[in-house]
């Protein structure tokens, strides 16, 4: 199923920790909305901006494949609502930078680990725009 002209919900629910563990990690219809959300309003502009396609390493996280990876119990990969991100031939450093001065409206940008970058929307409440790197 096609979310944006440059993402399917394919890359949003695969996850080698799913398949290994055998979990069926298929999203509700709302979490697909989410994730649609998601895809043109903050990874399509990114896309377009960068020229580069966008590798999602984790979307939609179902609870139990969430518990799996370490993942908050709160965490915005249970809504659909984020995406960890990487982007080939840029470091998560300058994939945060470019993200930043994009200036779009998300919830959290996280530099997770100087490895990849979490970009979320808010789904229940008005966007925080927080950028911030965990290290």
């Amino acid at each position: 199923m096609r979310l944006s002209p440059h993402f399917e919900l394919i890359e949003f629910i695969q996850s080698p920790t799913g398949a290994r563990m055998r979990i069926d990690n298929t999203p509700a219809p709302l979490h697909i909305e989410n994730l649609r959300k998601l895809s043109l309003t903050v990874l399509e502009p990114i896309r377009t901006k960068l020229g580069r396609p966008i590798i999602v390493t984790s979307g939609y996280r179902c609870p139990r494949l969430n518990a799996a990876v370490g993942g908050a119990s709160s965490s915005a990969h249970l809504k659909g609502a984020a995406a960890d991100i990487i982007v080939p031939g840029l470091s998560a450093d300058q994939l945060f930078e470019q993200i930043r001065r994009l200036d779009l409206v998300v919830d959290q940008v996280i530099n997770e680990y100087h490895q990849w970058v979490h970009v979320g929307i808010a789904t229940d409440r008005p966007p925080r725009r927080q950028y911030f790197l965990i290290t």
